[in-house]
């Protein structure tokens, strides 16, 4: 697969849901059983779409990620929101430890790590243990972050897991440079998608319309007052509200923006 061809196919859905299952597909090819995409944002902002996840991981695998709460202790992900470079789980002692007896491999982990309490290693390492459980051998993570569109830092973790036996997975072949920059663009249109922010256009009345159509047309207020029937004062009142509806500063203002966002036609 060229990178070129999996551009094309990433740039064809017009909707999140179908931009990862073509992001899947592509990975299926590869000799992945599943793949995940979690959104790194901390929380939604007030207005803003829900955290956007998907995966295709087994159903009983992620009921156990989610009601054990691992999300919050997986080193995997952790590590990811650090970094830009690729990694897989044998990066991350918990992968190594999680093959050890439970309390030898808590006393290793805790001995190398500073700081990290005997529960936090205990759950970290309860999380690749799951994941083996569940017949998950080895993965790749590729960790990816742009700008939204107002400017704030918007991240996702991309998973990748393999079921087949552990060692020499992570080749050139099954982990191509290709595949992480179609992740890189696969979040980049997603959040395009998601986070872009909609701007609703502002109504007006039916005399504001009328009184910025005969400014448009270089009439003064009392022109367009004997025009619409109305006094001056009032062909005032409403360019002062069309004023205030558009965060226009002066009546050549708000006609210059109400024709750019179609609002009238002079």
């Amino acid at each position: 697969m060229i990178l070129d061809e999996a551009l094309h196919r990433l740039s064809q859905p017009d909707n999140p849901d179908d931009l990862f299952d073509t992001f899947s597909a592509l990975a299926s090819d590869l000799g992945y059983a599943a793949v995940s995409y979690i959104d790194g944002r901390p929380g939604p902002a007030p207005g803003e779409p829900e955290l956007f996840v998907r995966t295709t991981v087994r159903e009983d695998f992620l009921n156990t990620y989610l009601s054990e709460g691992y999300i919050n202790h997986d080193p995997l992900i952790a590590m990811a929101k650090r970094q830009a470079a690729p990694l897989t789980w044998a990066d991350v002692p918990e992968y190594h430890a999680s093959q050890l007896a439970t309390r030898q491999a808590v006393s290793k982990l805790e001995s190398t790590t500073r700081g990290r309490s005997k529960q936090d290693a205990q759950r970290a390492i309860a999380v690749m243990t799951a994941a083996a459980d569940h017949g998950y051998t080895q993965g790749y993570v590729i960790p990816t972050h742009t700008v939204d569109p107002l400017g704030r830092l918007a991240s996702a973790v991309v998973s990748l897991f393999w079921t087949q036996k552990p060692e020499g997975l992570a080749t050139s072949d099954s982990a191509p440079s290709w595949l992480r920059l179609s992740a890189l663009y696969m979040h980049e249109r997603v959040v395009s998608m998601r986070l872009t922010p909609v701007t609703q256009l502002p109504t007006l009345t039916q005399r504001e319309q009328e009184a910025l159509v005969w400014a448009s047309r270089g009439k003064t207020v009392e022109e367009t007052g004997e025009i619409i029937g109305v006094s001056g004062r009032t062909v005032t009142f409403h360019l002062q509200n069309v004023l205030e509806k558009l965060g226009c500063y002066s009546k050549i203002h708000a006609v210059a923006k109400a024709i750019q966002m179609g609002l009238i036609h002079p």
